[in-house]
């Protein structure tokens, strides 16, 4: 069964994370930006593009391969659709599209 993964486009993200990092909360950016998500979620994701961006060559490609995939598009689509699986364990693994039968 495929599990729904949520997920933010890159430049909100960015955004999200130098917020955070200079002190804002999580719970106040989740109310001023009124995301879809909760708390544990967008402190993981900031957890990973914070990973991602002290990793170098492979490692970094990989997670930004995993926090931004092909159904990430720039409007606000947070939910990957069910053609659309990951493999692996977030955010090391990748992302595969189901063929259609």
């Amino acid at each position: 069964m495929n599990k729904s993964m949520v997920l933010i486009r890159e430049s909100l993200l960015k955004d999200l994370h130098r917020k955070n990092k200079d002190g804002v909360p999580v719970l106040h950016l989740l109310r001023v930006y009124d995301l879809p998500l909760s708390a544990p979620t967008l402190t993981k994701l900031i957890g990973f593009y914070n990973l991602m961006l002290d990793s170098k060559g492979e490692v970094h490609n990989t997670i930004h391969k995993s926090l931004f995939p092909p159904w990430l598009i720039e409007d606000m689509q947070y939910h990957n659709t069910k053609t659309w699986i990951y493999l692996g364990k977030m955010p090391i693994g990748e992302w595969e599209q189901l063929k259609r039968v």
